[in-house]
């Protein structure tokens, strides 16, 4: 079993990352993707770096059937963080 995680260190745009527990969190963020292929999901979580307290991006975690789209699934977070707009997780195609 593989457990393999990503970590990007963010300034968000404008109106921030909508999360699951605490609404928008805006400013300098955590952003942090979690894969294993035991269940073949994604689960993206984030942080405001003053708070330290890890929240669920909203649309997480989704269908992640390998290791390379695990990754593109952070890499596509990250983006739509830094775009802003109560930014949440797309769903993998």
């Amino acid at each position: 079993m593989a457990t393999l995680d990503w970590t990007t260190t963010l300034t968000t745009g404008a109106g921030g990352i909508l999360t699951v527990e605490a609404g928008v969190i805006a400013g300098e963020v955590t952003l942090q993707t979690f894969w294993s292929d035991s269940d073949n999901k994604a689960l993206v979580t984030v942080r405001d770096n003053q708070i330290r307290e890890w929240y669920t991006m909203s649309g997480s975690p989704v269908d992640a059937k390998s290791e390379e789209v695990g990754k593109a699934v952070h890499e596509a977070a990250v983006h739509a963080a830094r775009q802003g707009g109560a930014a949440a997780v797309a769903p993998t195609g």
